[in-house]
């Protein structure tokens, strides 16, 4: 394998550690209590640090970087999570965890952010939305078996064991940073139909209209599957779903956008835009109008709970495809500068657009009803974008 190959499969690596590390704290947290004896409170104090020490360093991470080398800022984030992973899996009160995790939130969450840099510095501007395709592979293998490593380690050996995995393959990624990869590497991936930004689209970079757009389009397009594990145990308890279906509500969202996002740069090579723009706009369409006939369905029907999930299998598909060119849109009409800071931004704004949908599901008395508001709100405006959109390719040809 090459160098560069490696590079690439090591730093999606290092940011889907990042995005899935609640989800296998969340199967280790049962274990890691009867262990260490935390509160109730101390519980939940381990999930707010760890999501504040990943808010603030998501902050300011990607400007330092656009100052610096990303190189060493990534080899500093990494050294900061190996002490993170060391202090965790030594923990022996609730006190030294809960210190634990929010080193790691700084380490994993700098790691995170670097990573993408690092590839969008490191591979040309024209192969972005293919990296961006395969950062979501990996992200949703990582969403699957991650848990489910935290799970069987808590169960039959140590969940501590889980931060023994965290720790090598970090120390790993520390040695080749150190030993083997080279300051600067260029690697070609052609995508058809890049176009250099312009002078007026660099002015004012993060605040522009041309930055701004593309970014909360891609933040809405993952909207459906983020959210979807706080809707689960609100299915749960307003229709009596079994948690028996937990396992499906869990995987089936992934299978879409895992299989798509592996079979995108295959799936678009062939497509102008404009093509491309109107068979995501007929997904988002379907996923729009099976919203709006959850109001009509029976809810005491068995087939409820499988037409719940049916629009965010389809949104899942359309964002599977739409996230990436949005990303890749969002980041070539910032010049290479700033990419650290525009990564950082967007960044924040998946964490901040989604927890607020988070918020406003579970604080409202009635689910469905606010369930499919945000559902329609998200797909009418991404509906709207494309419209949008392909009626300037319209007029342009």
């Amino acid at each position: 394998m090459k160098a560069t190959n490696f590079l690439f499969y090591l730093l999606l690596l290092i940011c889907a550690l990042n995005t899935t590390h609640n989800a296998v704290y969340n199967q280790c947290v049962l274990f890691i209590n009867q262990d260490l004896l935390g509160t109730q409170y101390q519980l939940k104090l381990t999930l707010s640090v760890y999501f504040c020490a990943i808010f603030f360093i998501r902050c300011v991470i990607g400007t330092i970087a656009d100052n610096c080398s990303g190189k060493k800022c990534m080899f500093v984030a990494l050294l900061v999570a190996l002490l993170g992973h060391t202090l965790a899996g030594y923990a022996n009160s609730i006190e030294m965890f809960i210190v634990a995790r929010f080193i790691q939130g700084l380490g994993l969450g700098g790691g995170q952010v670097l990573g993408l840099v690092l590839l969008m510095q490191v591979f040309t501007q024209k192969s972005r939305a293919s990296i961006i395709a395969a950062e979501q592979v990996l992200f949703s293998l990582a969403s699957v078996c991650l848990p489910l490593m935290g799970n069987l380690f808590s169960a039959y050996l140590s969940w501590r064991l889980t931060y023994v995995a965290y720790f090598s393959i970090t120390a790993f990624a520390i040695f080749y940073f150190t030993v083997y990869q080279r300051e600067s590497i260029a690697v070609q991936t052609p995508i058809e139909n890049f176009t250099v930004p312009t002078s007026t689209q660099r002015k004012h970079v993060l605040l522009n209209g041309a930055f701004l757009l593309p970014t909360f389009m891609a933040c809405f397009s993952i909207s459906g599957y983020i959210l979807w594990g706080s809707y689960f145990s609100l299915l749960v308890h307003h229709y009596d779903i079994e948690l028996k279906y937990l396992l499906m509500y869990q995987l089936l969202p992934i299978v879409p956008y895992f299989t798509c996002s592996l079979l995108f740069k295959r799936l678009t090579a062939h497509l102008s835009r404009p093509e491309l723009y109107r068979r995501i706009f007929v997904f988002q369409l379907g996923a729009w109008s099976i919203i709006c006939l959850l109001f009509l369905w029976d809810k005491s029907s068995g087939s409820f709970k499988f037409m719940l999930l049916l629009p965010i299998l389809l949104h899942n598909i359309a964002g599977s495809f739409f996230r990436p060119l949005m990303q890749e849109k969002a980041l070539n009409s910032v010049p290479n500068n700033k990419i650290g800071a525009a990564s950082s931004f967007i960044s924040i704004c998946q964490v901040g657009v989604n927890a607020v949908f988070a918020i406003v599901i579970n604080c409202m008395k009635d689910f469905l009803p606010t369930f499919v508001g945000i559902q329609l709100f998200i797909g009418s405006v991404i509906l709207l974008y494309i419209l949008g959109t392909r009626s300037c390719c319209v007029d342009k040809v």
